[in-house]
């Protein structure tokens, strides 16, 4: 068994994503962005979000 808390997150994210192929369509990964104003864009819907 591996202990993925130490490694980078964009491997534990791959791991986790390639688990996750064929399983049920309920589970979805949640997507990932370096940029402010595509993560405001994803959850501005939530209201009472912004950059500051």
């Amino acid at each position: 068994m591996t202990d993925w808390r130490s490694k980078p997150y964009s491997e534990r994210r791959g791991r986790l994503l390639y688990l996750r192929d064929g399983g049920p369509p309920a589970i979805r990964p949640v997507p990932v962005t370096d940029s402010i104003e595509t993560a405001l864009d994803r959850v501005g819907a939530l209201g009472g979000v912004r950059a500051s």
